[in-house]
């Protein structure tokens, strides 16, 4: 590769990754790919790569400059992937990792709340989602438009401490970084400040620090449908056509009707028994990643 890849942000989804790459991409030392997951180092999920050859990932790395000390890209999948932690070894050895967490209960309502609203998740209510898991693994029970099964096992997802103890196997502690989503949302400036002190850049104070990819659901679960088995499928030539005719050029219809019928809704929370079948389930997990970093999660059992 011209440009050598350096950083990655490999996870875990719902915890902020989208919110910190965006912050790093305005320092004029760090080079972030234009595309925020690019999932191509994960080879074992393949639906989910936006990338696919090696040429193409390449050509991600195109405009890197001179200025730029860090260069990487952010895509959740690699913590879970069997594939992708080696190749990311393969290509830099000494690249430094940035590993997000939060509190897996709340991590998981969030994460089942975004396979609805992708419709890789049927299932409206979360406690019939959660008991699935065993059926889901033995192949029943799946999402007719699910593309990984993998991530709907959401307690598989929600360990976090075994993740972060793999990852460790791979690289040095004083290669990786883990940053606490509520950090990163109760002191923002502080812990973007910390990760440009890990990542030996410069510090840098003038940062948008906008939250992005907030929560949203489908509110038309029939419109969604609609849209992936019509407009997004071989069905949608008839919107090629108009495109067409209209010199519409590279508009994308379906994703334009995806977004209109995205809202964010009220913010609900778990309910006390899910709550605690979920973090009961997780409590050893929590525990190794207390002991992995050195900071105590009692909260996060209460």
């Amino acid at each position: 590769m011209t440009a050598k890849p350096n950083f990655f942000i490999v996870g875990a989804p719902k915890c902020g990754t989208t919110s910190l790459f965006y912050y790093l991409t305005q320092h004029p030392n760090f080079y972030g790919t234009g595309i925020k997951e690019p999932h191509f180092l994960c080879e074992d999920f393949p639906k989910l790569r936006r990338i696919k050859t090696w040429e193409a990932y390449e050509k991600l790395y195109t405009w890197v400059e001179p200025q730029h000390q860090v260069i990487g890209e952010a895509s959740m999948t690699y913590m879970y992937s069997e594939v992708a932690l080696q190749h990311i070894v393969d290509i830099n050895p000494d690249s430094r990792i940035i590993y997000i967490v939060r509190n897996p209960a709340d991590l998981l309502y969030s994460w089942y709340s975004q396979m609805l609203k992708t419709m890789n998740e049927e299932e409206r209510d979360f406690a019939r989602a959660w008991a699935l898991q065993e059926e889901r693994a033995a192949g029943r029970s799946l999402p007719e438009r699910c593309n990984e099964p993998f991530f709907l096992q959401y307690r598989r997802v929600g360990q976090l401490g075994e993740r972060l103890q793999n990852l460790q196997r791979y690289f040095p502690i004083e290669n990786i970084h883990v940053v606490f989503n509520d950090d990163l949302r109760n002191k923002t400036a502080e812990t973007y400040a910390e990760v440009l002190k890990f990542l030996e850049l410069p510090p840098y104070t003038e940062v948008d620090f906008s939250v992005l990819n907030t929560r949203q659901i489908q509110r038309s679960k029939l419109l969604g449908r609609f849209i992936e088995y019509c407009v997004a499928s071989s069905l949608g030539r008839t919107f090629t056509r108009i495109k067409r005719k209209f010199r519409m050029g590279k508009l994308d219809v379906a994703q334009m009707m995806r977004e209109l019928n995205m809202k964010t809704p009220k913010q609900q929370e778990l309910s006390p028994e899910l709550r605690r079948i979920i973090l009961d389930d997780l409590r050893e997990d929590i525990q190794l990643l207390s002991k992995l970093t050195g900071r105590n999660l009692d909260d996060w059992l209460e």
